[in-house]
This record gives structure tokens, sequence and C-alpha cells, in this order.
């Protein structure tokens, strides 16, 4: 993520990795999950708040981060700057 803190004229670039686990899928059901077209409408195509949630076997790291911002870790980079 990147943040710019304009008052300062600063840049801040963080990184959050999250890595997602997934069990064991059977050929039959990849190919009725793909025929529903829910994975065509998703980055990784899965959504981890749908149905492909059922695949994931796991998650190390920051929930938030899957669903697409680690909302942890900017919280604490605003605090650190005094923003919040």
């Amino acid at each position: 993520m990147a943040l710019h803190y304009k008052e300062a004229d600063e840049y801040e670039e963080l990184i959050e990795k999250t890595v997602v686990h997934f069990g064991d899928i059977p050929d039959r059901v990849i190919d009725e999950y793909v025929k529903s077209g829910e994975p065509l409408k998703k980055a990784g195509s899965y959504g981890i708040g749908e149905f492909g949630a059922v695949f994931v076997s796991g998650i190390e790291g920051c929930m938030p981060n899957v669903v697409g911002l680690p909302l942890h870790r900017l919280h604490q980079a605003l605090l650190a700057k005094n923003i919040l």
C-alpha cells in the first residue's frame, strides 16, 4: 500500500504479506465452481466472503488484506504519523 502524507509531502510504501492456503479440491467441484461464474468475477478466482471461501483451509496474516486492504497496518501507519 502506498500512502501520501500531503501536509508533510512524504510518501510511504508498506507491504503486508498474507498467505492463503487451499485444501484439496476434487476436479468435479472445480468444474462446477467454474460453471457458476463466480471465479470469473474475482481477483484470484475466489471470494473469501462468498462460496469460494469453502476451498480455503487457512490464512496466515491479515484477513482484511485478503479482501483488499490491510486495515490494521493502515491504522498503525496513521497512528505513527499522529493522523489518528
